[in-house]
This record gives structure tokens, C-alpha cells and sequence, in this order.
């Protein structure tokens, strides 16, 4: 990823590519495979979607990304509409892989290089329509 922040791109870009990388590695690294980056509809988009075959069943992982330059809370990165928009992203993928257990988290990354990631139980979050 060094070539691609020491290039002419667009440095927010890079940015999320680069803590993209560095979760795509812990998820591999937990024997998660990628199974899909940045995946658009009209909708909405995903970062990262992983999926894991455990012994009971499969498991799809939804994880969008974002980048710390200082710490930060969660209610102050993710916008009401944000949330929305990553709502219907779990709703659809609830209803296309019927057979996976679907969850969902945010990776959070900082200088560090670590990412910090927090799982969320979206049907119980204040935004959805339960």
C-alpha cells in the first residue's frame, strides 16, 4: 500500500484503502476469505464482506471501515443516514444468503495499524424499523 499513498491519488481514497488492507488481513488471519470488496447497489455499499464455513453453518461477515486520525466515538463516525443505509445492506443479505448467519461490524483503524472492531446487533439499534 505504499505505492498507492505515495501516488497522485486521492489521498482519502488511499486512506481507505489502506485500512481496508490492514482488515482484510486480521479477518484472514481468523481464517475469514473475502468474499466480496466494496460491493455496490443503488442503495447502499459495503466495504468488506467476508465468509467463513464453521462447523454448524456459514458465516457472512459485513464490515464497513473507517479511519481514526484521533480517537473518536462511533455515534460521531457513522451518520443517521450512514445507518440507514447499512440497515438495508443487512436486511438484503439476511434475505440473499438465508443459510448464513449474517453479522455485522465496523473496523476502526487508526496510525496504529490496528483495527478496533465492534460487532452491532442491528436489529436493536435505535434506527431500525423493528
Amino acid at each position: 500500500m505504499q505505492a498507492l499513498e505515495s501516488s497522485g491519488a486521492n489521498p482519502k481514497i488511499s486512506r481507505g484503502l489502506w485500512a481496508e488492507a490492514i482488515v482484510i488481513k486480521f479477518f484472514r488471519q481468523k481464517s475469514y476469505k473475502l468474499f466480496c470488496h466494496r460491493w455496490r447497489t443503488k442503495s447502499f455499499e459495503v466495504d468488506l464482506i467476508f465468509e467463513k464455513q464453521d462447523f454448524f453453518c456459514k458465516k457472512l461477515i459485513i464490515c464497513e471501515v473507517k479511519t481514526l486520525s484521533t480517537p473518536d466515538f462511533f455515534s460521531q463516525r457513522v451518520s443517521l443516514k450512514q445507518k440507514q443505509r447499512l440497515q438495508k445492506a443487512y436486511e438484503f443479505f439476511l434475505k440473499k444468503y438465508p443459510t448464513h448467519e449474517v453479522r455485522f461490524f465496523y473496523a476502526f483503524v487508526d496510525s496504529k495499524k490496528y483495527p478496533d472492531i465492534k460487532e452491532l446487533n442491528i436489529k436493536f439499534m435505535p434506527w431500525a424499523d423493528y
